[in-house]
C-alpha cells in the first residue's frame, strides 16, 4: 500500500461503502467512520479480506472527542492524505415546523463537522506537502429544494467552504474538491426518504452509487474543484429557471410536499 490514508465519514450506508471500497481498491488504507458500529466493522472486514487495510471507528462526527478519535485512528496507520466528508442528513420537512434542536442538528452534521474535521487534518497535510479534501454535497446546493431548506443551505455553505479553501491552499499542495451528485439510485437519500415516507420521489436521471464513488476518487486524482455527477446536472445548475420548470413539471415539488406532510404525521404520532 503506497497511497496515503483516506478518512471517509458516513461510511456505513448510502454511497459511503462504495466510496470506501473505491479508495481501498485504489490502494488507500481507509478509516471508516459512522455511528453504526456493526455495519462499518463488517465493511472494514470485507476490505481486509480483499487485501486492503481498513479500520472502523464507531463515532459521532458532531462530537469533538469523536472527531479527534477518527483522526487519531488514521494517524496510527500512516499520514492522512485524504479526507472525504460524506456524512449528511437531509430531513424533508416544512421549515417552520423544525425545532431549534433539529436546526442545530442538521447544521452540526452537514456543516460544522466537516469544517472541524478539515481543520484537524490541514496542518499535517501542509507539513507533508499536500493532501486532498473532498466534500460530498449535492446539486441542491446550487438548486435549492423546497421542504429541504436546511439541507440545501448547509450543503451550499459546504460548497462555498470548499471553494474558499481551494483558493487558500492550492498553491501549498492541498486541493479541495466538491462532488455534487443529483439523485442517487438504489441507496441514495431520496430512496431512503421514499421508503420512510411511503411517497415515491421522482428519480429521473438517478445515477448508481458506484458512479458517485468513482467521481469522488477521481476528484482526488484530477484535483478538480467541482465535479457534477449525473446527466444534465451541470447544465441544470447553470440554467436554474429552466431547471425549476422541469423539476416542477416532473412532480418533484409536489412529492416533497407530500413527504413533508407524512413526516409531520409520523413525528406527531410518535410524540
Amino acid at each position: 500500500m503506497s497511497e496515503s490514508v483516506a478518512i471517509i465519514t458516513g461510511a456505513s450506508r448510502g454511497i459511503g461503502p462504495h466510496i470506501a471500497k473505491a479508495f481501498a481498491t485504489a490502494g488507500h488504507p481507509v478509516v471508516l467512520a459512522a455511528r453504526t458500529g456493526p455495519l462499518i466493522e463488517t465493511l472494514a472486514q470485507q476490505i481486509i479480506d480483499a487485501g486492503g487495510i481498513a479500520r472502523a471507528v464507531d463515532a459521532d462526527i458532531t462530537v469533538a472527542a469523536d472527531r479527534a478519535r477518527i483522526v487519531d485512528a488514521a494517524r496510527s496507520i500512516g499520514p492522512v492524505g485524504v479526507l472525504v466528508n460524506n456524512a449528511a442528513v437531509g430531513p424533508i420537512f416544512h421549515f417552520h415546523e423544525h425545532t431549534t434542536d433539529q436546526v442545530v442538528a442538521v447544521i452540526d452534521v452537514n456543516l460544522t463537522a466537516p469544517i472541524e474535521l478539515t481543520r484537524l487534518v490541514v496542518a499535517e497535510m501542509l507539513a507533508a506537502g499536500g493532501g486532498q479534501v473532498v466534500n460530498v454535497t449535492t446539486v441542491a446546493a446550487k438548486l435549492a429544494m423546497p421542504y429541504m431548506a436546511l439541507y440545501s443551505a448547509t450543503k451550499a455553505g459546504l460548497t462555498q467552504f470548499s471553494a474558499a479553501l481551494e483558493l487558500e491552499y492550492a498553491d501549498r499542495g492541498i486541493h479541495v474538491s466538491t462532488v455534487l451528485p443529483g439523485a442517487i439510485a438504489e441507496e441514495g437519500m431520496s430512496v431512503r426518504a421514499a421508503q420512510e415516507s411511503g411517497v415515491d420521489l421522482p428519480d429521473d436521471g438517478a445515477v448508481r452509487p458506484e458512479i458517485v464513488a468513482r467521481a469522488v476518487l477521481d476528484a482526488t486524482r484530477r484535483r478538480t474543484p467541482e465535479v457534477f455527477v449525473g446527466t444534465g446536472t451541470r447544465f441544470m445548475t447553470n440554467h436554474p429557471r429552466l431547471a425549476y420548470r422541469l423539476i416542477r413539471k416532473s412532480g418533484a415539488f409536489a412529492a416533497l410536499e407530500q413527504a413533508a406532510d407524512r413526516f409531520r404525521e409520523r413525528d406527531h404520532s410518535v410524540a
